[in-house]
């Protein structure tokens, strides 16, 4: 904590050790909740973990074990770890207040990307659990995980979020969202960026990590949606602006064509199709009957020549 002002260790040479101590904290999770006491040998399964964030949110493993265990968790901690709109993650860099809210989730993917292959390792080994994805969602805080903040609300009062006008929504497949939107504004990943074009949806990225900043180009030089906003200069006159490109009819009728010309594209069969491009077949295996269906026939006089 002297070495490093921020979460990210200042000295690269640093992180594998980082990672070896924490792997060491994760797998120590389980036995410290359901074995006996180490010294006196007395019989203990825990009937509840109270846990704090920098055991790194649930990515270091403190949820992990209580949905294995099927015992309830309360987080407590002396700085802000809830997404609010009235001020940023403490760990993070953002200054903007139209962008405090998305600070908290830069930070936690921030974490979760570079501890996640042993958050995986240790479901699927020490918990028997099904492994974690980056675009499941759940990487972060569960919506209904209880937090409680030790701190005076003289100091710092409790926040007051405007509930009434942002729906809250738990994770959901982005192909029914976007299908319902006019637009959307999101950070920029790949398979994000595509569901959104694919539902004809003009696109506002705010990047901040990364390959999101070469989408949201991508999508800008397209027309389909207007100049990438980096989170640190995110603001609130650039989203009004933002809003009011991708409501042109013009980018509209824009998207429609890349959603519709979109259609026509079989993603997974090229993938294949490149795969076994450049396998390198058995020669003692016997080619593969042609299917009819990929064919293609060029008419010539009085025959048919097949590709």
């Amino acid at each position: 904590m002297v070495k490093n002002k921020g979460f990210l260790p200042s000295v690269p040479s640093e992180i594998p050790i980082q990672r070896h101590q924490i792997r060491d904290i994760i797998f120590s999770l389980c036995p410290a909740c359901e074995e006996p006491d180490p010294e006196t040998n007395i019989p203990f399964k825990a009937d509840a973990i109270i846990a704090n964030p920098p055991a790194y949110d649930d990515c270091i493993g403190h949820t992990h074990v209580a949905e294995k265990l099927k015992i309830p968790i309360h987080i407590f901690f002396t700085m802000p770890w809830t997404p609010t709109c009235e001020f940023p993650h403490p760990l993070s860099l953002v200054k903007q207040p139209v962008a405090y809210k998305l600070s908290y989730q830069i930070v936690d993917s921030m974490i979760w990307l570079g501890i996640r292959d042993m958050i995986n390792e240790f479901r699927k080994k020490k918990l028997k659990l099904r492994p974690i994805t980056y675009l499941s969602g759940y990487y972060s805080s569960p919506l209904d995980l209880p937090y409680g903040y030790i701190w005076s609300p003289n100091l710092v009062p409790k926040p007051k979020e405007s509930n009434k006008s942002v729906y809250l929504l738990d994770n959901c497949p982005h192909d029914w969202l976007f299908s319902r939107c006019k637009a959307v504004v999101h950070h920029g990943g790949a398979g994000t960026t595509a569901a959104g074009l694919k539902a004809a949806c003009p696109t506002t990225i705010v990047p901040f990590f990364g390959d999101q900043p070469f989408w949201g180009e991508q999508v800008h030089a397209r027309g389909v949606g207007p100049a990438p906003i980096p989170a640190e200069e995110f603001s609130l006159p650039k989203l009004v602006e933002a809003i009011k490109f991708m409501l042109d009819p013009k980018v509209k009728d824009r998207a429609r064509e890349l959603a519709k010309a979109m259609e026509k594209e079989d993603g997974v069969q090229g993938a294949v199709n490149a795969f076994y491009k450049h396998f390198p077949r058995n020669k003692s295996e016997p080619e593969p009957e042609p299917n009819p269906a990929h064919l293609k026939f060029l008419s010539i006089p009085n025959r048919f020549a097949c590709h």
